[in-house]
């Protein structure tokens, strides 16, 4: 097993999310509730949180492992006593998406755009191997949950001895095998084969490499890298972009989303950078402020931090923006002018093939 370095993770773990949105959320400069790492190959994760339970909070532990493919149905699994929790009353017994399985669908809520192939992929041999996995691996645990992106389980308590974690995540990496194995079944909805084909030209017209299976398109530059990715989540789908900068900055700074202004910043130790519209919706750290000033003043960057919708990052070694829809151009266009802007370098000047 590798080590799990240990992180803090800004907010609890919820399967509303990506696997991703959950790791671009981790802070690796403090210690706490969250481990990351990998796991014969796969990406991991585990988080302990405190939960409301009364007049006191109850500590739960959740493992998590990343599916190989998002499987591109805005898919969301989780048990139906968390819905009654969550809606502060019982929920009716024939809500959500039915498999068929009266053993599941009494246990778990089922919710997808895309009904008629999750029926398919909850398919009896596969609700029969994950109940079989899970009871092997955590003693029948009933608190599974699955979307897009990730397949993970919860329990009461903080059960970190190491034979149990890897019991337990190499219960979830055969889950999320037989997930994948199913899938890979089903014929795509055909917006999605439309959108493939669409991406496959975008990256070919861009000289970038494409994945179809994980909608992942990358380049490499002399002095930076692009990635771009299509991100579901159970409410919406994301076109995500990252912009990685291989060269050297005379400053170091962070730059991520504040939803609380003043109080975020000094919650979290940021500077005041002068810019009304930054320091209102946004954390920066920095260790020389006015030549940080300088570079979110650029008008590549200062285009990019407008886009107060979407999820924004950005430092002396990436540049990150989501947008929810499922066209690229724009993100890729905004964040490569700011990786440039960044850099000091000019983007009609390294106007060559990605490698």
């Amino acid at each position: 097993m590798t080590s799990l370095p240990s992180f803090d993770i800004r907010g609890s773990m919820a399967f509303g999310g990506s696997f991703a949105s959950h790791v671009r959320r981790l802070d690796p400069s403090k210690r706490g509730r969250a481990l990351y790492g990998t796991l014969d190959g796969h990406e991991v994760m585990v988080v302990t949180s405190e939960v409301p339970l009364g007049a006191k909070e109850v500590p739960r532990t959740t493992f998590v492992v990343q599916l190989a493919s998002p499987l591109f149905m805005q898919l969301l699994v989780y048990p139906r006593r968390t819905a009654a929790f969550m809606f502060r009353n019982p929920v009716e017994p024939l809500l959500g998406l039915l498999t068929g399985d009266d053993a599941w669908d009494t246990v778990y809520m089922v919710t997808a755009a895309e009904e008629e192939r999750v029926r398919m992929l909850l398919s009896p041999a596969l609700l029969s191997s994950l109940k079989d996995v899970l009871t092997r691996s955590t003693g029948g645990a009933r608190e599974l949950a699955i979307n897009d992106t990730m397949v993970g389980v919860t329990f009461e308590g903080t059960p970190l001895h190491t034979p149990f974690v890897q019991r337990v995540l190499g219960g979830l990496i055969a889950c999320g095998a037989a997930l994948s194995a199913q899938a890979r079944q089903i014929a795509p909805a055909p917006v999605l084969a439309r959108l493939s084909n669409e991406w496959g030209a975008f990256a070919s017209d861009r000289h970038l490499s494409f994945v179809p299976e994980r909608m992942h398109m990358r380049g490499v530059f002399p002095t930076w890298s692009l990635d771009v990715v299509l991100e579901p989540t159970p409410r919406c789908v994301y076109v995500a972009v990252t912009a990685r900068l291989a060269s050297t900055l005379d400053v170091a700074f962070e730059l991520h989303e504040g939803h609380m202004g003043w109080l975020a910043r000094k919650l979290d130790h940021g500077i005041t950078t002068g810019d009304a519209d930054i320091d209102e919706h946004y954390v920066v750290h920095a260790d020389a402020t006015p030549r940080v000033r300088e570079i979110l003043q650029l008008p590549a960057v200062h285009a990019l931090l407008l886009h107060h919708d979407s999820e924004v990052s950005l430092s002396s070694s990436h540049v990150f923006l989501r947008v929810a829809g499922l066209d690229p151009t724009v993100a890729v266009e905004q964040v490569t002018a700011a990786a440039h802007a960044i850099m000091g370098t000019d983007v009609r000047a390294i106007d060559r093939p990605y490698r």
